[in-house]
């Protein structure tokens, strides 16, 4: 989920203050109790309490430790201090032995780790049909039994806003426990992750809700130097993946916007788009089921800025429950198709595939994949794969099997199931996305499982060419080392697709999908922006990534300074195997 101008601190600011007037003793005790740990992670700061009568001593002389005739009825704040103010310690405090030398354990070989499944071996047509019978048939009987309501669950009736979701996520009793802050967090980051945590868990069993809290967040408000244009276009009746889609999913038009960003205020009105043109291809983020191309505008209009002007085209794909795998992935397809070879009648340009780049985050990073994955596998349309791929924290693994989806739950703001009973069924069904958990492991749902091994076959004057391992486009992709999904990146690139030239670059210490934190004056979010946006440049202009140190394939750890430093593919499997140990040290 984006916020793109979410005001945090204004907000909390005039909460506070507005209900320390109400005379409340007790609301204003525990409210203050809330702002206490932010204030005590900065020594030079002050105990400052927002009532009329205000408290100050030295940040090592704890408020309920203080002489004041409000001390009797510091209860409260002084247990919510102690309880916070350890949630919000650094990681390296975790009570969980880590160590430099760990190994993994003998029972696992990265190698067969993961149980690979060629896209031809999977009886997609069969298991579609069994699965969906037995789910429609063990939810007929929930519903006859009662042990679900077919009705929206837990759905409020109350109009849903963006200060009322904050201001609930505020005063959570829970929203801090358990929170882990890390040794380079802002004290604004470090307020955000558990806040956003806390609103992605507490709305995680009602899919309408979910959406509606997303939308009570206005769209992303543009500069003034970006401007944004809407476009559609048809689906692609000639395509029908894994033969799961009906007449009815390839009906209508996907809508998407150009969004651009212009170095010249006079040059705001866009120029007739050419062949010759780049193009960012844009799929956002949002596990699937939720978000549009307009709410990630934040990451679109500054991707069009780091890459010097270049347009940016945001689709808005059917997202699941009601549209699952296959039909998102359709319409990636049918609207970047439409781009490379669009029907005669458009009377648009047929863009150059090697001057566009794909992007996404999240959901949208995992579906730039599977697109690319599709294009690369099917000979007719092998020779029209983007230039570049771009992802930012890749969604590859939904069946949740690597470590860093456990250690990590705790400095992230992912949350760990899905639980609207309309669709999830325990057992059979865990994600939107899918109709049944045999699926989480398809190439084209979770790219993990994709491999290099089969020989690419291309069409080259009518006859069909064999070429060698099936390999990528020059891709970036970065993830954050404290994030859930970290590992999958990790494995991707170094088990996946060995011999492709994928740069991947994990930043030290940043949550799922840091770029969104722009808007908190994070220095990180707006560098790796910045920096794809040097990549998309860097390969529209046809250059080579092994000729430049700065886009060099590889593994790469991103300090907070900025730096970087290669810990290659051995570092790379290290991390997940110090996973692994952690998991087996905390179970014992």
């Amino acid at each position: 989920m984006v916020i793109d101008h979410c005001p945090y601190y204004n907000f909390l600011s005039i909460l506070l203050k507005s209900l320390s007037r109400c005379g409340n003793v007790k609301t204003n005790m525990w409210l203050q109790g809330l702002i206490l740990p932010v204030s005590c992670r900065t020594p030079d700061l002050h105990w400052q309490f927002l009532g009329t009568q205000t408290l100050k001593t030295r940040s090592d002389n704890p408020p309920h430790m203080a002489t004041n005739h409000r001390a009797a009825h510091l209860s409260i704040p002084a247990r919510l201090f102690s309880r916070f103010h350890s949630a919000l310690q650094p990681a390296r405090n975790l009570k969980i032995p880590i160590s430099a030398n760990l190994t993994p354990p003998s029972s696992v070989t990265f190698k067969n780790t993961l149980e690979k499944k060629p896209l031809q071996d999977l009886n997609v047509s069969n298991d579609y049909i069994k699965n969906l019978s037995r789910i429609l048939q063990f939810r007929n009987e929930r519903l006859r039994t009662g042990t679900i309501a077919p009705t929206t669950p837990n759905r409020s009736k109350k109009k849903i806003t963006s200060t009322g979701v904050l201001a609930i996520a505020i005063t959570s009793s829970d929203v801090w426990i358990g929170s882990k802050s890390r040794p380079t967090w802002s004290i604004q980051l470090s307020i955000a992750i558990p806040i956003y945590r806390h609103i992605m868990n507490r709305y995680r069993n009602c899919v309408d809700t979910a959406r509606e809290v997303v939308a009570s967040f206005s769209k992303a408000p543009l500069p003034k130097d970006v401007t944004s244009e809407f476009f559609d276009c048809p689906r692609r009746l000639d395509i029908l993946i894994e033969n799961l889609m009906t007449d009815k999913d390839i009906e209508g038009r996907i809508e998407a916007e150009w969004i651009q960003w212009h170095a010249e205020p006079n040059s705001l009105k866009s120029k007739e788009p050419t062949s010759d043109d780049p193009i960012i291809f844009y799929l956002h983020g949002g596990a699937y089921f939720m978000c549009s191309a307009e709410i990630h505008r934040s990451i679109t209009w500054r991707l069009s800025k780091y890459s010097e002007g270049t347009r940016v085209l945001a689709i808005n794909y059917k997202l699941a429950p009601e549209h699952p795998f296959p039909i998102p992935l359709h319409d990636a397809i049918s609207a970047y198709l439409h781009l490379v070879d669009p029907p005669p009648e458009s009377n648009l340009p047929k863009y150059d595939p090697k001057k566009i780049i794909l992007c996404g985050d999240s959901a949208g990073g995992g579906l730039a994949l599977a697109l690319t994955l599709w294009l690369r596998d099917h000979p007719i349309y092998h020779n029209l794969m983007p230039g570049g791929l771009t992802c930012l924290a890749p969604w590859l693994d939904l069946t949740h099997s690597l470590p860093s989806w456990i250690i990590n739950e705790f400095t992230d703001y992912v949350p760990t199931t899905a639980e609207d009973p309309r669709y999830i069924i325990k057992g059979y069904r865990s994600h939107y996305y899918t109709i049944s958990d045999e699926f989480n492991s398809h190439p084209l749902v979770s790219p993990l499982f994709s491999n290099e091994n089969t020989p690419a076959t291309t069409y080259k004057e009518g006859v069909l060419q064999t070429s060698g391992p099936r390999k990528l486009p020059p891709t970036l992709i970065h993830v954050g080392e404290a994030e859930r999904l970290r590992d999958e990146s990790l494995l991707f690139v170094t088990q996946s697709v060995p011999n492709s030239q994928v740069r991947l670059e994990i930043w030290k210490d940043q949550p799922h999908v840091f770029q969104v934190f722009t808007f908190l004056g994070e220095g990180q979010s707006d560098k790796s922006l910045e920096r794809i946006g040097k990549f998309i440049r860097y390969i529209i202009g046809g250059n080579d990534m092994e000729t430049d140190e700065k886009q060099k394939s590889g593994v790469f750890m991103v300090n907070s300074d900025g730096t970087n430093s290669s810990i290659g593919a051995d570092g790379a499997l290290k991390m997940v195997s110090d996973g692994w140990s952690i998991l087996n040290n905390f179970k014992k």
